[in-house]
């Protein structure tokens, strides 16, 4: 089953970070597992020109995601509207917006590389 995993964050108190991915409830499950079991804190994500975001723990990074059950309907017209634009770095996590997939992708069990 697909979810939207939407992600919120604060930088600097300058700029909200917003963005979403769609992924399958497995791997966002077994990516975050093994996130809490092997990342070293503190994280950092780098975008924009040169703002990098500072995660202090997991409980830090993890509570800036939520998983949304949405429609497969309601996914589909995500995915096709806003997450077929770029290549991504995991492909079986499909983001939009500020989403730090580049922070993730090294947390996805290799299984669900595709």
């Amino acid at each position: 089953m697909k979810i939207l995993i939407k992600y919120e964050d604060n930088w600097a108190d300058e700029t909200d970070l917003n963005g979403f991915a769609i992924v399958e409830l497995e791997i966002w499950d077994a990516t975050t597992k093994k996130l809490e079991e092997k990342a070293e804190f503190p994280l950092s994500w780098y975008f924009g020109t040169n703002e990098e975001q500072i995660w202090d723990s997991k409980e830090d990074f993890l509570r800036r995601f939520t998983k949304i059950e949405t429609s497969d309907l309601q996914l589909a017209f995500l995915e096709k509207e806003f997450c077929n634009q770029h290549t991504y770095s995991v492909p079986t996590l499909k983001s939009y917006g500020h989403f730090p997939d580049s922070v993730l992708e090294d947390f996805v069990p290799e299984r669900y590389w595709k």
